[in-house]
């Protein structure tokens, strides 16, 4: 059902992208430091069925292009490369930010939280790029298709929701290190590690066939 090797791989690089602090982390901080774990549950919630929509209208198209283009997707799985070597170039070179963003929607406002999240999830290019382009590189010709993107999908919605949680939790621990430009230096800075990593280890499954 599926390749353990390729789905490890996958589980590091969507960890290092989803803790790479973006618009969502960003919203999830700023609603946890209102509200705490319980005042940005809703907002969590959003992020995660946004991020479920859009991966499923995603790897929607995928399907038809591994079942009948097996060239493009071999093109998919190079430019996959390229983009997880640029975001590793991009989040090293981004600038110290406060990840604190001020005047957002209160956190006990659970419906408008949810629907902000979701909206800011599925309007967001970047999640729909990483999917389209990355996600070939864990797909193993050999099995089915389906099984192996309902997993992955299922597990990169429930990642984001965890990252969220652990995240909120953090930060109602630890205010002044996440609203300290330092934090975000720290953190893109360590996913840019991983992505570059992650880049390497899918250039040598390629070359080994795998």
């Amino acid at each position: 059902m599926l390749n353990l090797s390729l789905f490890s791989m996958f589980i590091v690089i969507s960890l290092a992208n989803i803790f790479a602090p973006g618009a969502g982390v960003v919203y999830a901080i700023t609603t946890g430091i209102q509200g705490g774990l319980r005042g940005n549950f809703w907002c969590r919630v959003g992020l995660a069925v946004g991020i479920l929509v859009l991966m499923t209208a995603s790897v929607s198209g995928l399907g038809v292009i591994v079942a009948n283009s097996p060239t493009i997707f071999t093109v998919l799985r190079f430019i996959g490369i390229a983009y997880l070597i640029y975001l590793g170039i991009k989040a090293w070179r981004a600038p110290a930010t406060s990840l604190i963003a001020d005047g957002a929607i209160p956190a006990h406002n659970g419906r408008r939280q949810f629907a902000e999240a979701f909206m800011l999830q599925i309007t967001n290019p970047q999640p729909l790029v990483f999917f389209i382009s990355l996600l070939p590189q864990f797909i193993d010709q050999k099995l089915a298709y389906i099984p192996q993107v309902v997993i992955m999908t299922i597990v990169y919605s429930f990642l984001v929701f965890a990252v969220m949680t652990i995240y909120t939790f953090a930060v109602a621990r630890a205010r002044t290190f996440f609203k300290s430009p330092q934090a975000s230096l720290i953190l893109r800075r360590t996913s840019a590690v991983f992505f570059f990593i992650i880049a390497a280890l899918v250039i040598v499954t390629m070359i080994r066939g795998v």
